[in-house]
């Protein structure tokens, strides 16, 4: 029903065939900008989105346009935190737009945002980073596929399948 797409030229570029093909738009959200490959510096979470003013997101892709009302800039993530707070936005707004709607959202991002999103949709804390052993593990690879259903009694989801092989848990 809706395809979210990172800012980043080579996410646009590797979702645009499949949305010449069948006919859909992508929406470029720039909340699902990569972030996050430093560790978390314990600072608190920001409470107000910081945007660059000079970087903006350029959209150059086909059947592709900028998420009406964003103001087309890019996020300033300096640390683990800023860019968690990022990611924290892009999942309100994903539940905001799509939550308890039985829609089917693609996204198109990264590895480590990606992994945090599934992670905070999962309702875990990733304030003191990503966990990547033991029960909580979240793991998602580039070119990686996960598909997650949300439980409508608790509105959290699960992580049903992936085209990756996770690594070990234990």
């Amino acid at each position: 029903n809706a395809v979210l797409v990172s800012p980043a030229l080579r996410s646009q570029h590797t979702i645009e065939p499949f949305l010449v093909s069948t006919g859909l738009v992508g929406v470029v959200w720039p909340e699902l900008w990569e972030c996050c490959g430093s560790d978390p510096t314990g600072a608190a979470l920001p409470t107000e989105p910081a945007r660059y003013d000079f970087f903006t997101v350029s959209v150059e892709a086909q059947n592709m346009a900028l998420r009406e009302g964003d103001p087309g800039t890019f996020w300033q993530i300096d640390t683990y935190e800023q860019g968690l707070y990022m990611v924290m936005q892009a999942r309100d707004l994903l539940l905001a737009g799509y939550g308890q709607t039985g829609k089917t959202v693609l996204i198109s991002g990264h590895a480590i945002s990606g992994t945090i999103l599934i992670g905070l949709l999962r309702g875990l804390d990733l304030t003191g980073g990503i966990e990547q052993t033991g029960p909580n593990a979240i793991y998602m690879m580039n070119t990686g596929v996960q598909l997650l259903t949300q439980d409508p009694a608790t509105g959290r989801f699960e992580l049903e399948g992936s085209n990756v092989n996770r690594p070990a848990t234990e």
